[in-house]
């Protein structure tokens, strides 16, 4: 065999190895890249299910705006407010005491109402009062020279809560004990608050330039959007301009007092743990942020009302853990969820909306689409600038210093002057 057949025969078993070791690595990326195309066509299965389940319900939604009498659709938050706070109360019934009437009838409907609605706003404000909560004791007994850790048992820890209250009814056994929930007592006076001054205050909606220009701040400078809205709930002398910021400031009231109270659940052995409780608060709480940073007032309502029925996943094992527990408001608290369901339904559908008196629905999409669009413009605008302005920074720069300038010049120069020694070496 010759030397150049040798050498061609070992230049293709050269070339045949490296064919083989890149088969197995071709192979895998073959594979990859297969995975990402049915990654990539899961996600756009997955959108195009969200936007058709999205349009089918605005389609229900837009129907059931068309039958629904103007008045109630242009009055929503007072009529729902109204029922909100009737639906509290048989809540505030659930968190008394077992054999604790919430009022005495004496054959008058109405005054009736009136002593329980009285007795439900003072007794809940009573019993929202904090007791035994002495700093001292919590830093010292409960977290043994920490406050933090003393606040944190002395809210998650039943057993204590238990032994405190036997220590303020002076009983010995727990059979014995009127266990009520204080932090639910909280949840109702933040939910009555809230709701009532809704009923009270008219309702004003949106008008487009000022959709426009939030919906401009919310795309050009989200933290001082933010900052808007939150300084619309704080500021009470404008709660008759912005009366869904002022709800959603009570909803982070009652989403906190929901969520705490979830250690009070009373029943035969005292205080416990209540799960589904605890997730339906949750639910609660993420219901204000839409109530303060949606853009129009449709969004916010329907929004919350559309996360306030996310409850119903978890109010199936709060409800029969009451009843296990044998908590003697289970049957009212159970009565009452079932309503602020029904209200929650309502306000997906109807809530925030505005419809003219010819029947016809206004529609706010059109404001946010040309705001988003301008918003855009903007943006655009201000990076032009902002590079235009950098660029003239650098040339004040470059002037004001004239080392830099007899530097730059001089590296020009020997950069034109230099000779190519690698030239002149081979030469």
């Amino acid at each position: 065999m010759t030397d150049s057949s040798a050498m061609l025969q070992g230049e293709l078993r050269s070339e045949k190895e490296r064919e083989r070791d890149v088969a197995p690595v071709a192979a895998v990326h073959g594979r990859a890249c297969d995975d990402n195309d049915h990654s990539d066509l899961m996600d756009d299965t997955l959108v195009s299910e969200y936007r058709k389940i999205k349009n089918e319900f605005n389609d229900y939604r837009q129907n059931a705006l068309k039958v629904t009498p103007g008045f109630i659709v242009n009055n929503s938050s007072n009529l729902l407010g109204a029922a909100h706070v009737v639906t509290e109360m048989s809540m505030f019934k659930s968190s008394l005491p077992a054999g604790e009437k919430l009022a005495v009838y004496n054959g008058n409907p109405f005054t009736y109402m009136y002593d329980a609605t009285k007795r439900v706003f003072s007794v809940t404000f009573s019993k929202s009062m904090p007791k035994n909560f002495n700093m001292n004791v919590l830093k010292t007994e409960y977290g043994e020279g920490n406050t933090l850790r003393g606040i944190y048992r002395f809210v998650t820890d039943t057993n204590l809560a238990t032994e405190r209250a036997m220590a303020e009814q002076g009983v010995t056994e727990v059979s014995k004990l009127k266990l009520s929930n204080p932090w639910q007592a909280r949840t109702t006076m933040f939910g009555l608050a809230a709701w009532g001054l809704s009923t009270l205050i008219p309702d004003k909606k949106d008008s487009p330039e000022e959709i426009e220009k939030m919906t401009v701040l919310q795309q050009t400078n989200p933290l001082g959007y933010i900052g808007e809205r939150l300084k619309q709930a704080v500021w009470v002398p404008e709660w008759h301009e912005h009366k869904r910021q002022m709800i959603g400031l009570g909803y982070i009231g009652v989403g906190i007092c929901s969520t705490l109270g979830s250690w009070r659940g009373n029943g035969m052995h005292g205080y416990s743990f209540n799960k589904g409780y605890f997730m339906t608060s949750m639910f609660s709480l993420a219901s204000a942020i839409p109530l303060l940073f949606a853009q129009d007032d449709e969004k916010a309502y329907g929004g919350f009302g559309t996360l306030m029925m996310g409850r119903l996943f978890f109010l199936p094992g709060s409800i029969s853990r009451k009843f296990a527990t044998g908590e003697p408001g289970a049957a009212w608290y159970a009565g009452a969820t079932a309503a602020f369901q029904a209200e929650n339904y309502a306000q997906t559908l109807v809530g925030g909306a505005e419809k003219k008196p010819d029947g016809t629905i206004v529609d706010h999409q059109e404001i946010m689409k040309e705001a988003k669009r301008r918003a855009k413009e903007i943006k655009s605008e201000r990076s032009v600038s902002k590079l235009a302005e950098n660029a003239d920074a650098i040339t004040e720069v470059k002037d004001a210093n004239p080392s830099t300038r007899i530097h730059v010049g001089r590296s020009e120069a020997l950069e034109h002057t230099a000779p190519d020694r690698s030239v002149a070496h081979a030469v």
